[in-house]
């Protein structure tokens, strides 16, 4: 159950790190200021350059932050956190963490979602607990319409055989597209 809930949080948090900005932030944004606290079901967000917390995490961890921090601008990064608490009643409160965020610009997430893919379709598999069926077991797909195609064997693979950890192999190492699809 443990790994369930911090997969739920890796996910929330990368799906709420995904979404587009928003169109009416201002340009020239505070460079440090406190996430907004608010209830799961607000839906406004309160974005910032920088939010307090993520400057003083990034700046207590130099030999892992300095070098991106220096060329946030040319990497285009961008961190945004979400930080979950219970409250009464075991009710969710979100509290958002940002850093390098610009509102009039959208970072496009595309293969981020790629890694979540392949934690749940190990995680389903280990839920369905079928014997005999596991990460290494062929996966045949058919189609169901035109656009389409089947597939029957992989030749990147060393015997031949689709499987569900030759597609995370192949998400994982060329951060292959077919592959996510076929998980998803």
């Amino acid at each position: 159950m443990k790994f369930c809930s911090g997969f739920f949080f890796i996910v929330l948090s990368l799906f709420t790190g995904c979404k587009p900005a928003q169109k009416n932030v201002k340009q020239s944004m505070p460079q440090s200021q406190p996430a907004e606290k608010k209830d799961a079901k607000d839906s406004a967000i309160n974005i910032s350059g920088a939010s307090a917390f993520m400057e003083k995490l990034l700046k207590q961890y130099p030999q892992y932050f300095d070098s991106l921090i220096a060329k946030k601008d040319e990497y285009r990064l961008q961190i945004i956190y979400t930080q979950i608490d219970r409250g009464k009643n075991n009710m969710a409160r979100f509290t958002d963490h940002y850093f390098n965020i610009n509102g009039s610009q959208y970072f496009y997430p595309a293969s981020t979602v790629k890694f979540p893919i392949a934690v749940l379709a190990l995680q389903k598999l280990n839920e369905l607990n079928i014997p005999g069926l596991d990460r290494n077991t062929t996966m045949i797909t058919e189609t169901s319409f035109s656009g389409q195609t089947a597939v029957y064997n992989d030749p990147t693979a060393e015997d031949g055989r689709p499987t569900i950890a030759q597609y995370i192999k192949k998400i994982l190492l060329v951060s292959d597209n077919d592959a996510s699809s076929r998980l998803y």
